[in-house]
């Protein structure tokens, strides 16, 4: 039996403009939305490191965003003003932190919809070709990027609450 999902425009939209947003105002870098598709089961990403936070309220589930290690890098040095050249726990914090402002910015534009939401701790999954596992019979929509620098992916698995 087949199962399908929806996933409502307006509760994905504010967590991608969100991420545009952010990249551009707080990392000066311009990324171009490049793909939209619904995620396959077990698929993996070419990333290397990913920040992934939990929403919950009247829309629930998981935000994540995938990086490059090039770009994650390039990301945390433009966030803290400070070169970064090598994967560890600064890197690590900088993309937790990164996860934390596009949730809480994508949280505010729900909000002004009238949503009634909350945000998690950050969490950081660090490793080539890694997995984020999302809450089971919920899709999960794959939002592809690239930049300058290097291809990043947001990954928006959310329901609204009935």
């Amino acid at each position: 039996m087949e199962t399908t999902f929806s996933m409502e425009a307006n509760i994905v939209n504010p967590f991608i403009e969100s991420v545009v947003n952010t990249m551009r105002t707080m990392c000066n870098i311009d990324p171009s939305r490049t793909s939209l598709e619904l995620r396959k089961k077990d698929q993996s990403y070419s990333g290397d490191i990913s920040g992934v936070i939990g929403i919950i309220g009247e829309i629930s589930g998981t935000v994540a965003i995938t990086y490059t290690d090039k770009l994650a890098l390039a990301v945390v040095s433009e966030l803290t003003g400070e070169p970064q050249d090598t994967v560890g726990e600064l890197l690590e914090d900088g993309i937790g932190e990164m996860i934390n402002i596009i949730a809480g910015n994508g949280k505010n534009i729900l909000a002004s919809s009238g949503y009634d939401v909350a945000i998690s701790l950050p969490s950081v999954v660090v490793g080539k070709g890694h997995t984020i596992n999302t809450p089971l019979n919920m899709p999960s929509i794959i939002v592809g990027f690239d930049t300058p620098v290097a291809p990043f992916w947001l990954e928006i698995c959310l329901k609204r609450d009935q």
